[in-house]
């Protein structure tokens, strides 16, 4: 289920001034312009339009798969606002004169702004991961590493719900403080090297078009080196997996590892030693995922591993990742990491569910569920859900939402 983003500059003023600061990207930008719009999977976009929230001192926000678990409550009060039309891919208000919400309307912009960039520079949601540098402030969630490494680009999002959003004028007050967010100190303090790029952008949604970006140019400088940027890319993307990782299976030895092996990269300059340095077991082979792992753990066919957790009484969701993006994980190419890029689908899959005995025993989701359940001589609880259906983003990341409603059976023994 893709979404139709329209896309255009905010005026001629804008487009000018884009084509001016920044000429070799305004043809990448243009390009999406005269087209008109993007479209981006459903999915996809929900997730981005709520990585405002992370939080690294909060344990239900402070990582990707945290704010993922938290999905549905996080992008509950935007849905009380909206709707999504699968056939057409319109995202729109719900009424004409809609009560505007702050939370709201920044879901909304974070969402629209973050899709676009991505589109154009065929960025995944691992690109805009926030990572922490020793000796720097936080790279956030608004900025990205383009262009094989030469460029960092920073977003700053707005979003509203209008009467009509092909008219601008109530989005001029977003527009100014999109052209003063550069000079405001708590932006200068985190980017104090600059950034290559900095596109603003005003997501506008009404109760009759398309939802609509608006591309907005306030100019910056940087001093960052080709290594620091090289850096900044593989590193958000290597946290990224690492906190799926940590959430699936934080004892497992290909966890454990990368979570070595970022602590490594954030002290480095110069991450070039370590391309390619494979992450090894003790026997010094590079690590894999077994047949013995599937066994104990919820998995898609053997090929993509992950855990189930159970949201509610009536509510569960399965996590997981690919047998090949762990693979490339664990070899540490870091040219192919900068560049992986999966298709974002949603498929009827079947899972193969896997529980502790204790939780099963425990837990009103499975006495919900309409299932036969018999604690086994096992430490686990083996279960198959039928009719799951399965979102995978272009990160790679598969999870896949389970209600009492689903059709489960126990397999054969």
């Amino acid at each position: 289920m893709d979404l139709r983003l329209d896309v255009a500059f905010y005026n001629e003023e804008e487009k000018e001034l884009l084509k001016k600061n920044y000429p070799s990207e305004f043809e990448k930008i243009n390009k999406v312009v005269k087209t008109g719009y993007i479209q981006v999977p459903f999915a996809d976009f929900k997730t981005y339009s709520q990585m405002q929230h992370r939080n690294t001192e909060l344990e239900k926000l402070n990582s990707f798969n945290a704010i993922q678990q938290n999905i549905g409550d996080l992008y509950g009060n935007v849905n009380f606002y909206t709707h999504f039309d699968c056939e057409t891919g319109r995202f729109y208000s719900s009424i004409p004169h809609n009560n505007e919400q702050s939370h709201v309307s920044e879901s909304i912009g974070c969402g629209g702004l973050l899709s676009v960039v991505g589109a154009i520079y065929g960025l995944t949601q691992a690109d805009w991961q926030r990572i922490d540098i020793q000796g720097h402030k936080d790279f956030d969630f608004d900025s990205a590493v383009i262009d094989g490494f030469t460029k960092m680009v920073v977003v700053e999002a707005k979003g509203s719900i209008v009467e009509d959003n092909t008219l601008k004028a109530n989005l001029s007050n977003h527009k100014r403080k999109i052209k003063e967010k550069k000079e405001d100190e708590d932006f200068k303090n985190k980017y104090s090297k600059g950034a290559d790029l900095l596109i603003g952008g005003i997501t506008a949604i009404d109760d009759v078009n398309h939802a609509k970006v608006y591309l907005i140019d306030p100019p910056m400088k940087s001093d960052m080196s080709m290594e620091f940027k090289f850096k900044i890319k593989i590193l958000k993307r290597l946290t990224y997996y690492l906190d799926w990782l940590s959430i699936i299976s934080s004892r497992a030895y290909l966890t454990i590892a990368l979570k070595n092996r970022v602590k490594a990269i954030e002290k480095l300059d110069n991450i070039d030693s370590l391309n390619s340095l494979m992450l090894v077991n003790a026997k010094d082979e590079v690590l894999k995922i077994r047949e013995t792992f599937y066994e104990s753990k919820s998995h898609i066919d053997e090929q993509i591993m992950g855990k189930l957790y159970v949201l509610n009484s009536k509510k569960a969701v399965f996590i997981g990742l690919s047998a090949d993006l762990c693979d490339l994980i664990a070899i540490q190419d870091f040219n192919a990491i900068s560049k992986y890029k999966t298709d974002s689908y949603i498929e009827k899959k079947q899972i193969n569910l896997k529980i502790s005995n204790r939780d099963a025993e425990s837990l009103y989701f499975i006495k919900n569920i309409d299932i036969n359940y018999k604690k086994t001589r096992s430490d686990s609880f083996n279960f198959i859900v039928d009719d799951a259906i399965v979102f995978q983003n272009s990160a790679g990341v598969n999870y896949s939402i389970l209600t009492s409603k689903n059709k489960y059976f126990i397999p054969y023994e």
